[in-house]
């Protein structure tokens, strides 16, 4: 059985735009599976009085614990969204992943999933793996840097 639960890594960039923070997570807190199930982890973005016109996020893994299997885009860059990058590279456990919105960004932005990721747990896997975002990349309606958001990682543990 696998556990996973989600913890705050403490990262943030120096400064916000217009003094507003927002956050980025991995959703769900927590959840189990057995190995070789699925699990699913959405990255979700909570806005703080900003439109939400693009996003990079870097991911990494255990990859000798978890491969990542799939990477789809949510609803938070609307129904649309322009995938830039898309690189999962299970030999080195990273994910980078890159889009934008497609047409005009509503400003202030609301919650919403940036991208939702599916792992395989892999058979024999013992211990503790993270999933962990290592960098977070957000522009504003204006296409400025919005600096300052925190985000958080995930954490793994297999019984």
């Amino acid at each position: 059985m696998l556990f996973l639960l989600i913890s705050s890594c403490g990262k943030s960039a120096s400064k916000s735009v217009s003094g507003a923070t927002g956050s980025v997570f991995l959703n769900p807190k927590s959840q189990t599976a057995k190995p070789a199930d699925q699990i699913k982890v959405n990255i979700e973005v909570i806005p703080a009085g900003w439109g939400l016109s693009a996003a990079e996020v870097q991911v990494s893994f255990d990859p000798t614990k978890l491969e990542a299997v799939s990477v789809q885009a949510g609803g938070a860059l609307g129904p649309k969204p322009i995938t830039g990058v898309l690189k999962i590279d299970n030999d080195l456990g990273t994910i980078v992943y890159a889009l934008a919105r497609l047409g005009e960004t509503p400003g202030p932005g609301v919650k919403g999933v940036l991208a939702n990721l599916e792992f395989k747990a892999k058979s024999g896997a013992t211990g503790t793996a993270k999933i962990e975002l290592t960098k977070v990349g957000l522009t504003d309606e204006n296409f400025e840097e919005i600096t300052g958001v925190k985000y958080e990682s995930a954490v793994i543990l297999f019984p």
